[in-house]
């Protein structure tokens, strides 16, 4: 079984609305395991210690994978600070109610996550962190985003095949992100520096 702690950071409450912050994961930048569903009916667990892929069937029986060594990356004041940018900008969620009913659930706005204190954090990054560092391809491939320092604007992942075996690397352009995949497609969103829009782009795998 997988689980998550989840931790509540803020919460307050004003005219019948309650507002409710919350990490999921043992602290920023923690180390968390994450499962994704595949095309054809399995399951890709993804482990930050070892890091390693293991694929689930249908039927429950698991193809463990093989450890895949890395360097971690030490956490400064610039990957501690990128954090609570990145963090501070996620849309929270706003819970109504009447009474000791629950009447609505809304999500997105500001968050207002508070200072996280430097003591939060770990020394080292896990390979991976947050829940979109992990897509499947419609052909099954498993794609993880891997953790770089903060100066590093030029995002890697490694590419393991529909067994869980690491099967190589790919690299993008700086300041972009792999928001989905078509067959033998990938769909990058570009964030441009100069003039803070977010082009969409389309590159064949």
């Amino acid at each position: 079984m997988i689980k998550n702690e989840v931790r509540v950071t803020q919460a307050g409450a004003s005219s019948g609305n309650m507002r409710v912050m919350a990490r999921v994961g043992g602290g920023p930048l923690s180390p968390t395991t994450i499962w994704r569903p595949m095309g054809d009916g399995r399951v890709a667990i993804v482990s930050p210690t070892p890091y390693h892929v293991d694929v689930v069937g249908a039927a429950g029986q698991v193809r463990r994978g093989v450890a895949v060594p890395y360097s971690p990356v030490k956490i400064g004041k610039a990957e501690r600070d990128a954090e609570r940018v990145r963090l501070a900008a996620s849309p929270g969620m706003t819970i109504s109610t009447s009474g000791s009913a629950v009447t609505r659930i809304v999500a997105g706005g500001p968050s207002g996550l508070p200072a996280i204190p430097d003591s939060d954090f770990p020394a080292v990054m896990p390979p991976f962190t947050g829940n979109n560092a992990v897509q499947i391809t419609p052909e099954g491939e498993i794609w993880v985003l891997r953790t770089r320092p903060a100066s590093d604007k030029v995002p890697t992942y490694d590419v393991f095949d529909a067994n869980g075996r690491l099967a190589g690397k790919a690299t993008l352009n700086p300041h972009s992100t792999i928001v989905g995949f078509g067959v033998g497609t990938a769909y990058v969103a570009r964030k441009d520096p100069e003039d803070d829009l977010v082009y969409l782009e389309r590159y064949r795998r």
